[in-house]
């Protein structure tokens, strides 16, 4: 590169010398930015990694404490439903199986016994979270109207004595 600015004249010397300075700070700041991205790469897969430990750590901590059935049928707040659900998907199935291959003493019983049960864990499973949610809206409700009357009453009382 110096041999080549020997023989130009000193105005086109420069000009080539600026360009190749140029372009020579362009891929020092490529190869930074590459390496800068490099390192912040690097730190996210170690930060995904501890994550990956920390769950992996927590689902093995949640399985001790819930146990084998607790594996299958999820933690004491969700076990009653996903059984319920099972129970319900096994005797709908049952009935279908009876109602195609059984006879039609068979198909009384599917009437009498099963399609109660049925009924019944399905209006467990779809009506305890409604009565859960209205015994809290109805709590909310009670603590309101309270809150109301004792607004009401102390200022009855401070006009009384006015």
């Amino acid at each position: 590169m110096a041999e080549d600015l020997k023989f130009l004249p000193p105005d086109k010397a420069y000009q080539q010398f600026d360009k190749d300075l140029a372009k020579h700070e362009r891929e020092q700041q490529k190869e930074a930015h590459e390496h800068q991205r490099e390192i912040k790469y690097t730190e996210y897969q170690h930060e995904i990694d501890l994550k990956s430990l920390e769950n992996k750590q927590q689902i093995k901590l949640t399985n001790k404490r819930i146990g084998w059935i607790g594996v299958i049928f999820g933690d004491e707040c969700h076990a009653s439903r996903n059984i319920t659900a099972c129970i319900c998907i096994s005797l709908i199935i049952l009935c279908i199986v009876v109602y195609i291959w059984g006879n039609e003493g068979k198909i009384e019983l599917i009437k009498e016994v099963f399609v109660p049960i049925i009924t019944l864990s399905l209006g467990y499973l779809f009506g305890k979270s409604s009565n859960a949610n209205s015994s809290n809206v109805n709590s909310s409700n009670a603590n309101s109207s309270n809150a109301n009357s004792s607004n009401a009453n102390s200022s009855n009382a401070n006009s009384s004595k006015t």
